[in-house]
């Protein structure tokens, strides 16, 4: 901005917040004129939904919300640019654009929701440096406060009035203290505040959105990448589009008028032809006569990132080994040599599988993460005995990834496994699960709207595996992805803030947000609460 914001208040204060708005929604409106969607949407999450927040830091501007609501759904309407050619763009959609991507939406702040902690974070920061530096000051500030004539402390109280009404939230305000820099205590706020209106919100919803909303939570990677040269994590406007209407819950297709709402199963399964899938094409990536040979090529590639990622960190891998049970020809896809705990090998054998089945949905709901324990149990209860045939100290990890990109316990003990041995774990293991929520979306927009359906021809597993891989990482390409941040509070915590027995920076958006289930065993910034 040319000018600063303004420290007068009333009408003025309206002028101003309206006229930055107004010109942030002129820029907005030329949004479109970027080709890709991917690139849009990372200016919407890093750039456009914080545009007034310089002002929102200085003066109180809850009083002004109908202004800041339309700047919000400006916003709205910018994502739902994105997904031209799914189907509506529901109530639900539209809260999902403004929750944190590690709660399951696309992190797309409110500058409505976002008022009262960014002005509460900043007065409160201001307060401890002054009560520092001069001590006097603060008899003045409550004299002048008590006698009715400060209205900056008392839009402080409001604004602390109303953060209290969140459960928990008070207790959180008084342990906010000058080591707490504005845009971090903005974050505790708001994390605290959303996940719990998240939790609130995921006890009025139906099972398959509940069981939407938890997968969205536990792979929030791909939303979350951050601008870079990174030919691996570029993703097409189509495939975001999918990805994205699945996060949403906006169905694949628009119903015809004559099905109806997305809940029935009449609509044209692209797997097999027959209409017995609804809007939303739930079911069909299992559908039986799509064949095998469908899920494949996302198998490979899914295992082909695995291997790629463990030679760059200096692990001896083979892809597609040979069986190490000389009474079975039963293989895995992956060998790491030399990296168990007991200094063995480790098997890795990836399954795919969908997430969202009609029969599934209350289960999956009440227990979240059901399907991939029993996906994981398939590939174990195939491969264990083939495994420790010649070596006990052998280890298996089975591998499992649903359509939405999460992968399972034992799987993400892999990537643990990997990134270890990498000179930044942190940055290491963000790359990797977004480089996996890539192919994933990739081969799901495939299998949705390829047009695909019936068995073809597969080449032997050692041929698939010859086939030559992406090029080899460069500092570059792992770096940027954390380096320019996925949240403004990155740039300012990068120096003081680590995760485990490592110092580097945290995305809040990945993890400040999340409830907490990575952060304990070392989490990457993609997976662990924007």
């Amino acid at each position: 901005k040319g000018s600063s914001p303004p420290v007068r208040r009333g009408e003025f204060v309206r002028a101003y917040l309206a006229a930055a708005v107004s010109e942030e929604k002129a820029c907005l409106g030329r949004l479109s004129y970027m080709e890709s969607k991917q690139q849009r949407l990372i200016m919407l999450r890093m750039s456009f939904c914080r545009k007034v927040m310089h002002i929102q830091r200085l003066v109180p501007t809850s009083e002004h919300a109908d202004v800041l609501r339309d700047y919000d759904d400006c916003l709205v309407a910018a994502v739902e640019d994105l997904l031209v050619g799914r189907g509506r763009f529901t109530d639900l959609a539209k809260l999902k654009v403004h929750i944190p991507a590690a709660l399951g939406g696309i992190g797309v702040d409110s500058a409505a929701a976002r008022a009262d902690a960014c002005y509460y974070s900043s007065f409160t920061s201001a307060y401890f440096r002054l009560t520092a530096l001069d001590p006097d000051w603060v008899g003045s500030l409550h004299e002048t406060a008590a006698a009715g004539l400060h209205a900056p402390f008392a839009a402080l109280s409001a604004a602390r009035s109303r953060l209290c009404t969140t459960p928990g939230m008070q207790a959180l305000l008084q342990k906010l203290s000058v080591h707490d820099r504005p845009r971090r205590a903005q974050g505790k706020i708001m994390n605290l505040k959303l996940a719990a209106e998240v939790a609130d919100l995921l006890r009025t919803l139906p099972a398959r959105e509940v069981t939407v909303f938890n997968a969205s939570a536990e792979a929030p990677h791909l939303v979350s990448i951050s601008a870079g040269g990174d030919p691996n994590l570029r993703v097409p406007n189509d495939v975001l589009t999918t990805h994205l209407a699945m996060r949403l819950s906006v169905t694949q297709i628009i119903p015809s008028p004559f099905t109806g709402a997305a809940t029935t199963t009449s609509e044209r399964c692209p797997a097999c032809g027959e209409h017995h899938v609804n809007a939303h094409l739930d079911g069909s990536l299992s559908c039986g006569p799509g064949g095998t040979a469908l899920t494949t090529p996302w198998h490979d590639d899914i295992a082909r990132v695995f291997h790629h990622v463990a030679r760059c960190v200096g692990i001896p891998a083979t892809l597609e080994p040979a069986s190490v049970d000389a009474d079975s020809n039963i293989r895995t896809d992956i060998r790491l040599s030399g990296v168990s705990t007991r200094r063995a090998d480790v098997y890795a054998d990836v399954i795919t599988y969908e997430l969202t089945q009609p029969d599934t949905y209350d289960k999956e709901a009440a227990q979240p993460g059901r399907s991939a324990d029993r996906a994981e149990v398939v590939k174990f209860n195939k491969h264990f005995a083939s495994v420790v045939a010649s070596n006990r100290k052998n280890e298996l990890k089975p591998v499992a990834v649903s359509e939405y990109g999460t992968v399972g316990p034992q799987g993400m003990e892999l990537v643990d496994i990997i990134v270890s041995r990498a000179h930044d774990p942190t940055s290491m293991k963000t790359y990797m699960m977004r480089r996996l929520a890539v192919v994933t979306a990739t081969h799901t927009h495939r299998r949705l709207h390829g047009r695909v359906r019936g068995h073809v021809p597969l080449r032997p597993a050692a041929e698939r595996a010859a086939d030559p891989g992406p090029p080899d990482l460069v500092a570059d390409d792992v770096t940027e992805q954390t380096a320019s941040a996925d949240d403004a509070m990155t740039m300012e915590e990068r120096e003081g803030v680590g995760l485990g027995a490592g110092d580097a920076a945290l995305v809040p958006d990945d993890d400040g947000a999340r409830r907490g289930g990575c952060a304990a065993r070392g989490a990457c910034a993609g997976c662990a609460g924007a």
